[in-house]
């Protein structure tokens, strides 16, 4: 069983816990949880075929008709290539062209951390939260095996981690007419947020919780009025 003790604290964020307190907690999850054949330890799958159905549901991306433009900028202006929207400023913005690469490696980096899948509201939580160094380098070996994506995730990580892209990814755009919108909210909404039931549904489903004390489950009576 998993401890779910542990997994709680940091999934609630217990005040004055230090640096080495949230390590040793985070060990203890993963001392429990599912290895991979490549030596990656999954905090919250049970077996292989939880992390195969991980792979095929982050490379399954939405087509987001019209909004890669509205994201990134036209990739042309007036029949001349736009040098500063389409491909061009995705690669810049996101460190690759292709959303699905990016969805690849944004799930993955989801599913290895002990916290639960989660989808930010920010690219600012995003770097915080999701893509963290460790998780980033988790992925080497998956990158190298299975070559589902081109772009090395350090290359993705190296680009949304630019305090200049972060800035970018959270600046709002009128989107539809009449409406503000962040860039982030607008790219995860249609391109990540789909699937955000998908990956959670692999998850080893938490352990039930405990009765109230001196309490039997399905014992509790409702108070005799007087």
């Amino acid at each position: 069983m998993k401890n779910v003790l542990a997994e709680n604290m940091l999934r609630f964020g217990v005040k004055n816990l230090s640096e080495s307190d949230i390590t040793k907690i985070e060990k203890s999850v993963l001392t429990e949880a599912f290895t991979d054949v490549y030596g990656t330890v999954w905090p919250h799958f049970k077996d292989q075929k939880s992390v195969e159905a991980l792979n095929n549901i982050s490379i399954t991306v939405p087509a987001g008709q019209g909004i890669y433009a509205a994201v990134f900028g036209p990739a042309e202006i007036n029949g001349k290539e736009n040098p500063f929207g389409g491909n061009r400023n995705a690669k810049k913005r996101l460190g690759t062209e292709s959303t699905m690469q990016f969805s690849w490696v944004y799930w993955h980096c989801v599913a290895l951390s002990p916290n639960p899948a989660i989808l930010p509201s920010s690219m600012s939580a995003v770097v915080n939260n999701v893509f963290k160094v460790n998780n980033v380098s988790k992925l080497y070996k998956h990158y190298e095996q299975e070559k589902n994506i081109p772009t090395h995730p350090v290359n993705i990580y190296e680009a949304i981690s630019n305090p200049d892209n972060i800035k970018w990814w959270d600046t709002s755009i009128e989107y539809p007419k009449g409406t503000r919108i962040t860039r982030w909210v607008l790219f995860s909404n249609t391109y990540l947020k789909p699937n955000l039931d998908k990956v959670k549904s692999l998850y080893v489903a938490a352990a039930p919780k405990s009765a109230t004390p001196g309490m039997q489950p399905g014992t509790a009576k409702a108070p005799v009025k007087q």
